[in-house]
């Protein structure tokens, strides 16, 4: 792991203090269990999945901001737009070490509880949050090149309902300002190198940073987040290319200073034609 100074300290603050907000209708999964859903400790376990998955990203490329937990995912996984199946590595050709490297991280879902229209025998499983992992995967990120982030970190439910997902458009102005307090400290006080990407409107709406960028939600039924997502990708590597040239360029023309024009341009030339674009 890349040395990061106060790395874990900073972590762990983040973790901490993530514990401390309570709202109406809003389900802190690290710091609230409840029954009959919840296994013993489960909102220490999430803590610990959190930590660890953060822990292992030091230095991420991106980070993707979505919208919400959902309670099939990080309700019960504790880490953004991941869920049990994939944290447990219960999809083909998907280890668990994607998410923890080196480690499992624990399912906090009870796996008698009755969870409707999920089976919850090798953990709960999130559509939305498998089509992130499997789109960033694809086009050539390793697992730790991103950090997945919610705008609003905790989990919005409608009122009597803890198993359902409030929509966007109904949080409040308490909840907006909360989640972009850490969404700040997330982008500006762990990751302030790294390209923020929105995830869906309302993330791309929090997103506190100059450069927007946002995708469709991962959970668009329009097809367009998986070639959109690609997009954005394909452009940072193309824009890291041409800086690479560019730098090869300079070396180049730097040790052979001095000699006449002519050699200089045959020597970049050179460079050129043994770069694959």
């Amino acid at each position: 792991m890349p040395d990061v100074p106060d790395w874990q300290e900073r972590v762990s603050r983040l973790v901490e203090a993530l514990r401390s907000f309570r709202a109406s209708n809003v389900f802190n999964q690290w710091d609230e269990s409840a029954e009959p859903f919840d296994c013993e400790n489960a909102a220490a376990l999430r803590r610990s999945n959190l930590r660890a998955y953060l822990m292992a990203r030091p230095r991420p490329r991106y980070v993707f901001i979505g919208e919400a937990p959902s309670w099939r995912g990080t309700r019960f996984s504790g880490i953004p737009m991941t869920s049990e199946r994939i944290l447990l590595g219960g999809f083909p050709a998907r280890s668990a070490s994607i998410v923890i490297p080196g480690a499992m991280g624990r399912r906090t879902s009870r796996s008698d509880a009755n969870f409707p229209g999920c089976n919850p025998t090798n953990g709960l499983a999130e559509v939305a949050a498998r089509r992130v992992w499997d789109t960033a995967l694809a086009h050539g990120l390793a697992a730790t090149d991103f950090v997945l982030w919610n705008a609003m970190p905790w989990h919005p439910h409608e009122e009597g309902k803890l198993l359902s997902n409030r929509a966007s458009r109904k949080f409040t102005l308490e909840e907006r300002e909360a989640g972009r307090e850490f969404l700040r400290e997330v982008l500006q006080g762990l990751y302030p190198s790294a390209r923020p990407v929105a995830l869906g409107k309302y993330g791309a709406d929090q997103l506190l940073k100059a450069e927007r960028r946002a995708v469709p939600h991962p959970a668009d039924r329009r097809g367009a987040f998986d070639s959109e997502l690609a997009g954005v990708l394909s452009s940072d590597t193309a824009r890291h290319g041409v800086s690479a040239i560019t730098s090869a360029m300079n070396r180049v023309c730097e040790a052979v200073a001095g000699q006449q024009d002519d050699f200089r341009a045959v020597a970049a030339r050179r460079v050129l034609e043994r770069v694959e674009w």
